[in-house]
Parts: C-alpha cells; structure tokens; sequence
C-alpha cells in the first residue's frame, strides 16, 4: 500500500511541475526597429546598411548575410538624417535633438559630435570626405571641415529671412486656427565635385495640407553664393552620373532635368495628382528610378520616363526606399512597422526580409555586481 501511495504522490508532484511550466512564459529577445522606418543609408560598397527608424535609434546591418551587427544609441528624439562616408564605414546621423554625431560602426562608439540646440533635417558628406553640410531649422546651410577635429568653416545664408521656415505662422483655415508647419521635406546633397550642393525644402499647413512655400536651390560652397531654379521641388536625387537629376515636384509629379545642359528630359504625374511623392531612388546603373508617395505606393520607371510598374505589398506600408549601390537590381523596402524587405526588380518579387523580429532566448548570464546581463537566443 504504501508502494502505491508513493508512485500516485511521484505522478502527482510531474504533474504539477508539468502544468506549472506549460504556463511559464517563454523568455524572448527583441531585434530589428520597434517603429516604423524613416530612412536608410548604404555603404560606398553595399556591404552595410543603416536604417533609421521611429523608435530613434540606429540599426547596422550586414546587408550580405542580413544580420543586425549594431544598434547605435545616442539621439533624443526624432533622427532625421543619415550618411556612410564615401570612403569608409563610419557614419554621421543628425536628428530633432539638434545633435550631428560621429559614428565608428565597428565598436558602436561616438568618434565625435556637435550640438546646433535646433533640430537638424539633413546632412550630407562631399565626395572626398572632406565637409560635412548641415540643414536644418534655421535659414542658412552649415558647413565643417571634416578632420580628427571637426573644424567650422562657414554658413551659406541660403533662406530668405522673412519667409525662413525659423517662423511659423498661424492663419485661418475654414474657421479652424492653423499654422505653416516645419519642413515636411528638407533635403541637401553634394554634387560630385565637393563644391556644389543642390537643397530643397518644403511646408504644408496642418489642416488642410495645402503647400505654402516650396522651392529649391543650388549652392557654390567655396564662394558662398547660391541661385534659385525654378520647379517647386521638395525632394531630389543624383543620378549616379550626376549629369541628370530626379525632382519630386508638388502636387505629385516626378521631373527628370538635365544639369549639364539645363533642360527637362521628361515630367511624370503620379496618383492623379491625388499624393505627393517624398523620396526618389535611382539604381546602380541609372537605368530605374523609383519614389515613394506619400500613400506607401512605390511608382517604378525607366530613366527614358517610362512607367514600368507600382509596388504595393500587401500589409506592407512603405515609409523609406533605397537601391543597393551596386546590385542594380535591388530595392530596399521599410514600413511603418518596422520590417525591412528586399525586391528584385529582375523578378519582379520580393526575396529576402533582413532578419529581426523576437527570437527565444536560450541562456543567459548576470555579472557578480548584477549590473550586466548577457543573453543568447536562437538567432545565433
């Protein structure tokens, strides 16, 4: 009898224990953006790639076998801007914080950094690597020698003061209290011969999203001086050849103008005038060029104007774009929850997501202090 009573009391005890465990969360480990994605940025060699999301923070991929390697912690706020340098894999991201920082991508580390105390929409890197140019919430473009040291080497007053976007005005829409809000699109970019800079800038008003000021300008950095052109444009891209350049041009039209000669190879309307595009990428090649509405919808041409196809995939709402810079073939996909993919416009499919995601946690170790916690998971 009291054989019996041992093995019933043994089954009861697993029992127990089994229950108990079945209910035990299963500790995970979370990886990739937990925001939507704003912006990317590739490497001079396409090997890495740096995306930026809603949650503020910076993620280094190794674009090759699509693994996070690093997230970067550093901005309070909004990050607004990206850039590799075009002869290493260092970065500098500039953001709302009004923080421009300088980043090893290897270790993780801040090389270095400036503090502008007003948010910063856009940077950019010359050719050599030798200036930085900084945009931002003020009327001039900020430019920095770029060294062991960052060293100031001018502003170029480029944005009328009466009408800088420093001012926000307010006014009546339908009886409703409205103002011209901050840039929805500012932009600038080096031309290839590291003394050029092409910028845009744009503003809506809050209610009724009507564009109030809308312009763009080209730069001469050595003499400080810069001219008007005249499409109202609030986004662009360098073709690779920087002899043409791709306009995004309100209300939704797409304007490929040639730089050497002055004149406009061809206009494109979008969503019946419905949606405007907010950012344009060009291929390795130059041979497609793609821009994003503002509705997730991704417009595909030829650079002969071509319309080619829209890319919609299901569940997916596109927030950033960008081609690899070497693979011609392909685009690189955000949405607004975070996931990144990566189309093949020689297929016409998407292949790849980059991994991230929650993976189980397999073991874990705390520190004698308590103060560190190390974790694996099944990601490797």
């Amino acid at each position: 009898m009291k054989k019996y009573f041992i093995f019933f009391l043994l089954i009861g005890i697993l029992l127990f224990k089994s229950q108990c465990f079945s209910q035990n969360p299963e500790l995970t480990l979370q990886t990739g953006h937990s925001g939507g994605l704003k912006c990317f940025a590739f490497s001079y060699d396409g090997k890495y790639l740096a995306s930026v999301g809603k949650d503020n923070v910076i993620i280094i991929w190794d674009f090759i076998i699509g693994k996070q390697l690093k997230i970067l912690n550093g901005h309070v706020g909004k990050i607004n801007s990206i850039k590799f340098f075009n002869q290493s894999y260092n970065i500098i991201s500039a953001g709302d914080d009004g923080k421009v920082i300088y980043w090893d991508i290897k270790s993780g580390n801040v090389i270095n950094s400036l503090n502008l105390n007003k948010p910063v929409y856009s940077i950019d890197i010359s050719k050599n690597d030798s200036l930085l140019a900084v945009a931002g919430y003020f009327p001039e473009i900020k430019i920095w020698k770029i060294n062991a040291e960052w060293m100031f080497f001018k502003n170029i007053p480029v944005w009328d003061k009466k009408d800088s976007l420093i001012y926000v005005r307010t006014s009546t829409v339908k009886g409703k209290k409205t103002f011209l809000t901050n840039s929805v699109c500012t932009l600038l970019k080096f031309s290839n011969n590291n003394n050029e800079i092409f910028a845009t800038r744009a503003t809506i008003h809050s209610i009724n999203n009507e564009i109030r000021l809308c312009e763009a300008i080209y730069c001469n950095v050595s003499l400080g001086t810069f001219i008007k052109i005249r499409e109202k444009a609030n986004s662009f891209c360098y073709a690779n050849n920087y002899k043409d350049i791709i306009l995004s041009v309100f209300p939704s039209k797409i304007i490929s103008l040639d730089i050497v000669k002055n004149r406009v190879n061809f206009t494109k309307i979008g969503n019946f005038k419905k949606y405007n595009f907010l950012q344009i990428a060009v291929n390795a090649n130059d041979s497609v060029i793609a821009s994003l509405n503002e509705d997730g919808l991704v417009y595909i041409w030829k650079n002969t104007g071509q319309y080619l196809k829209t890319l919609n995939q299901p569940g997916f709402i596109t927030s950033a774009i960008i081609f690899n810079p070497i693979k011609k073939n392909l685009l690189i996909f955000g949405d607004e929850d975070g996931s990144i993919s990566i189309f093949d416009i020689n297929s016409d499919n998407f292949i790849k997501k980059l991994e991230s995601g929650i993976h189980s946690i397999t073991n874990h170790a705390v520190n004698k202090s308590g103060t560190v916690l190390a974790i694996g998971s099944n990601d490797n």
